[in-house]
């Protein structure tokens, strides 16, 4: 089966069906192109740890040679880190940091994820390790689903990475389990947002947002940290409020901890600007635009 096939089949397993082809991207046509050429490969070994691995006992120097030119076609890689075939991808965040702070805190076994905002799947896969019987995750962009792509041609486990737009495509399957990681802040209306989040659980159902937050809501004028499309950091204080206000109860925080270049960076596989880019030269608790600079917390809440 090539690569588009076994991905058009992944996606309408999970009840995604629009075609490959119908898909705007400027960049598809040549991601596919280079996909295509992917090796066969029959059983592969998947250690899912704090680095994702897929791998063989022995592979041919050429098979190597297309695998590495299709990672190199899909920089940059966001969330990692992945091992595929002996090709370690150092991705600009070590995302197996982030996990560390969640995992202990929450039961994902034999349960249904959603992963919204999931980039390139490599928490669905540790998701999977946890115990969860699927994950499903969206993205807007499509870049990182074709880089989910690509491991899980070889992987072939049950995290599926689909483009889809949370709160402006359709889709309203229900979730034991719903992750927002990295996504509110991006949100014009993030009142919005929870209400969604909170819409695709069953009752019972377990939401885990995660957000950079501030002491008091931070409404940047027009970039946070570099970042375009960045409309409102919350503090911990009116994230909370809003996820009670949308229905939600046990709203509780799990985690707050201050992100650091041992944990975002700029590396091979993402070698442009990253946090260090972004701080204050003169005072590294300040971002470039004078914001404070970023912090990130986790927040549990129930759907009862």
């Amino acid at each position: 089966m090539s690569f588009r096939e076994q991905l058009q089949f992944n996606w309408q397993r999970v009840g995604f069906s629009t075609p490959i082809t119908q898909i705007n991207d400027g960049n598809l046509k040549n991601w596919l192109n280079v996909l295509d050429r992917l090796p066969c490969i029959g059983s592969t070994t998947t250690e899912l740890d704090e680095l994702v691995r897929v791998s063989v006992p022995r592979l041919s120097s050429k098979k190597c040679d297309l695998i590495s030119s299709a990672v190199d076609a899909l920089i940059p890689w966001r969330k990692g880190p992945f091992s595929l075939f002996g090709l370690e991808i150092d991705a600009e965040w070590r995302s197996d940091l982030k996990w560390k702070r969640i995992v202990d805190k929450i039961d994902l076994s034999s349960k249904r994820v959603l992963d919204i905002g999931s980039g390139n799947g490599y928490f669905g896969f540790r998701m999977l390790e946890a115990g969860a019987e699927t994950v499903t995750g969206l993205d807007s962009s499509m870049l990182p689903v074709m880089q989910a792509a690509l491991i899980n041609h070889f992987a072939k486990l049950p995290n599926i990475v689909l483009p889809v737009r949370f709160g402006v495509d359709d889709w309203a399957l229900k979730y034991d389990v719903a992750f927002s990681m990295g996504v509110v802040y991006h949100q014009r209306n993030h009142r919005a947002h929870i209400a969604g989040l909170y819409e695709s659980l069953h009752k019972g159902g377990l939401a885990v947002l995660e957000t950079i937050v501030a002491d008091s809501p931070i409404y940047p004028k027009d970039r946070y940290a570099g970042m375009r499309n960045v409309w409102c950091i919350p503090s911990l204080e009116s994230i909370s409020d809003a996820m009670t206000a949308e229905g939600f109860s046990s709203v509780r925080v799990a985690d707050v901890t201050v992100t650091t270049s041992s944990e975002q960076r700029t590396t091979q596989f993402m070698p442009f600007r990253s946090l260090a880019n972004v701080l204050s030269p003169t005072d590294p608790k300040l971002t470039i635009e004078g914001y404070p600079a970023p912090k990130r917390a986790v927040i549990l809440a129930e759907k009862h």
